[in-house]
């Protein structure tokens, strides 16, 4: 009988704790000015508390993530990619809303426009013929 509680216990401690783990969170990484979906977007969920990473992964071709087996609890969701400036976004999954969709997460283009370059060009200053050494002066 003692080995039965024992099962028992183990079983419900086991339910306990991974039937907290249950919340989705998904949505897209859009480029403001294009209007388009960004691939290849690096995403990472992280604590609000203390900033300790929860997961991470990247935008499929559609520009879409989503991360699934998030406990209840407040995080930082971080949108990183080389072409546009870094995105911070907090959200909560609750025991109400397990399943938050952040939507279109809008993300502006860090690229600058140069003016125009001028490209010169100058003699060298040794030219080697040969056997012979010519400085240009």
């Amino acid at each position: 009988m003692r080995k039965v509680y024992c099962l028992l216990l183990i079983s419900l401690v086991y339910c306990a704790a991974h039937a907290q783990k249950n919340g989705t969170v998904k949505g897209v990484a859009y480029d403001t000015l294009a209007k388009r979906a960004i691939p290849d977007a690096t995403i990472t969920v992280l604590a609000k508390k203390d900033s300790s990473l929860v997961s991470f992964g990247m935008t499929d071709d559609a520009g879409r993530f989503s991360f699934t087996d998030l406990a209840v609890g407040e995080y930082r969701l971080l949108i990183t990619h080389v072409s546009y400036h870094n995105i911070n976004k907090f959200f909560a999954i609750t025991e109400a809303d397990k399943s938050p969709n952040l939507g279109n997460i809008s993300m502006n283009d860090k690229s600058k426009v140069l003016d125009e370059v001028i490209v010169t060009n100058e003699a060298p200053p040794v030219t080697l013929i040969g056997d012979t050494v010519q400085y240009n002066a």
